[in-house]
């Protein structure tokens, strides 16, 4: 049997790069800032993990934008919603960033891959 990639790294995992090291560490704010996330605007997070992002894209894009956050691994998308669920400007979907039937045409401004993009299907 052949491991997918995103079953290197399963979801019990997640306390890896869910952690308050990674948050003193990592100081995801910034990392948003640098990468244009600004009020307004639409996000795609493709391969949201457990969340570690979105609070940082959430606040960025504030009350007048959203962020659609995406992970092909259901369970993590479970923690995610535990985790960040509080989040009002946030949608947690479980999905392949292959196949995002799920989101409008054009509605997204920016898509945000942090430490995910070495995880999606090289085809």
């Amino acid at each position: 049997m052949k491991l997918k990639t995103y079953d290197l790294f399963p979801a019990f995992f997640s306390f890896v790069i869910d952690n308050k090291l990674r948050s003193m560490i990592e100081n995801m704010e910034k990392n948003v800032e640098i990468m244009g996330v600004k009020s307004g605007m639409k996000v795609l997070e493709a391969g949201c993990g457990s969340g570690f992002v979105t609070p940082a894209l959430s606040k960025a894009v504030g009350k007048e934008g959203f962020v659609i956050a995406v992970d092909i691994q259901k369970k993590m998308i479970e923690k995610a919603k535990r985790k960040r669920g509080y989040l009002q400007n946030a949608d947690f979907r479980a999905s392949s960033v292959s196949d995002l039937s799920s989101v409008e045409d054009g509605c997204i401004d920016l898509a945000f891959l942090y430490y995910s993009f070495h995880e999606i299907d090289k085809k």
